[in-house]
């Protein structure tokens, strides 16, 4: 027909019924149609241009036409990996249901993305301003599915904080086997917001913690500062997520217990005189090594140990760094009670749930009559302890110290 060309419409091809994409439709001047003596082939030649528009719009929205860019949804990446292989790994201390998520990593699909940003919300995977990490209770039912299918399938993330949760109680977990568990800054933000969302769950009345592997906790994780380009800005970081996470374990209103899976050090043995109960398997040691380390005293413990284990007692361990077994633990009040190493954690529960069982508002409001009385020389401890340990690390000497002490200490190779 004059004024057009075969080749202005190609097929169209489909690789899906319920939609079909244009491959490729020559621009056709509209003027051109006017001469047109058939009609139907007129409204065929319009139909396919008003395809090419549809297909632009679909492609914008989807960005197709751009290079695709690597998934960085671990979500989604591991799912995939999930049909190549079946992971062997177990999960520690039994099965992990939920999971916080990790610092700035977002899991969301790109769909839901745009419409939250369509409709002015922020994306639940990106970290507040505060620094704490969204927990699960936030996010909608299809994200939680997603994320407890993928944590149950391959196990405990390293480097970060899992919880259980059993009704009443809540057991937390640890994760960083290769450090012992030291605690990094994000995994300081994931435990202070689980206590803070344990705070206001009106169900919880006990909360766990305790560690993945043979240990139970190693303090804080000095690597990234060790390794970084701006320590004293990482000093910073850490030393204020560190310092918020001990404030809300001072005024943390539930019964907090510490299941001593393994050995302790540093903020890790700290960690038992902040804990309303201690439980310990018979091998577990605990160790300051404050001094070892090249800083002073965190975590309370220049003010607790004085009242645990008297002025000789805290100068042995504070000072002089003495390795306190379990059983020297009990002796001296630290710890309630010694137990067997084999199901060590199923004796834990058994002896959480006859607190489980009780009144809520009784265990509260007893625990305040025991612990009001010392919470505000608490607050100053760790005010205090927190400003030094921040001049201390900006010390490049104490920061030598921390490779040739604390690396071989804490680290596995």
């Amino acid at each position: 027909m004059p004024g057009i060309n075969s080749s202005c419409v190609l097929h169209l091809e489909s690789g899906k019924p319920e939609l079909r994409q244009l491959k490729k439709v020559t621009d056709i001047d509209k003027r051109k149609l006017k001469g047109l003596a058939n009609k139907e082939m007129v409204d065929e030649i319009l139909k396919v241009k008003n395809m090419s528009k549809e297909l632009k719009k679909y492609q914008r929205g989807r960005g197709r036409g751009r290079k695709r860019s690597q998934p960085n949804d671990l979500c989604d990446v591991l799912g995939q990996e999930l049909d190549a292989k079946k992971l062997k790994t177990n999960p520690p201390n039994g099965t992990i249901i939920e999971k916080t998520l990790l610092s700035e990593l977002a899991c969301q699909s790109p769909e839901r993305d745009s419409e939250k940003k369509r409709q002015g919300k922020k994306s639940p995977g990106r970290p507040r301003k505060n620094g704490l990490t969204r927990s699960l209770a936030e996010l909608d039912e299809s994200e939680v599915s997603r994320l407890t299918r993928t944590t149950r399938t391959h196990g405990v993330l390293d480097q970060c904080v899992s919880v259980l949760k059993e009704g009443h109680v809540w057991k937390i977990t640890l994760c960083s086997e290769s450090k012992q568990n030291a605690l990094t800054a994000e995994m300081c933000d994931q435990l202070a917001n689980l206590l803070h969302e344990a705070t206001k769950e009106e169900e919880v009345k006990v909360v766990v913690l305790t560690g993945t592997g043979d240990s139970f906790c190693s303090g804080l994780d000095y690597q990234d500062l060790l390794v970084s380009t701006h320590p004293r800005q990482e000093a910073k970081r850490m030393v204020e997520k560190f310092k918020l996470l001990v404030e809300l374990l001072i005024s943390f209103p539930k019964v907090l217990v510490a299941a001593a899976n393994g050995n302790a050090l540093g903020f890790g043995t700290a960690l038992l005189g902040l804990c309303d109960m201690v439980y310990a398997t018979d091998k577990a040691t605990f160790q300051m090594c404050f001094t070892k380390w090249g800083h002073p005293p965190i975590g309370c413990c220049s003010t607790l140990l004085s009242s645990l284990l008297g002025k000789t007692g805290a100068v042995s361990m504070l000072l002089l760094n003495h390795k306190m077994a379990a059983t020297e633990a009990w002796e001296n009040g630290l710890v309630m009670e010694v137990l067997k190493p084999v199901n060590f954690m199923e004796q834990v529960n058994s002896r959480v749930q006859s607190l489980a069982a009780m009144s809520t508002k009784v265990l509260q409001d007893t625990k305040s009559l025991i612990k009001q009385p010392n919470q505000e020389a608490l607050r100053d401890a760790n005010n205090e302890e927190c400003k030094l340990l921040l001049k201390y690390l900006g010390d490049d000497q104490v920061l030598d110290t921390l490779k040739t002490n604390w690396l071989p200490d804490v680290v596995t190779m």
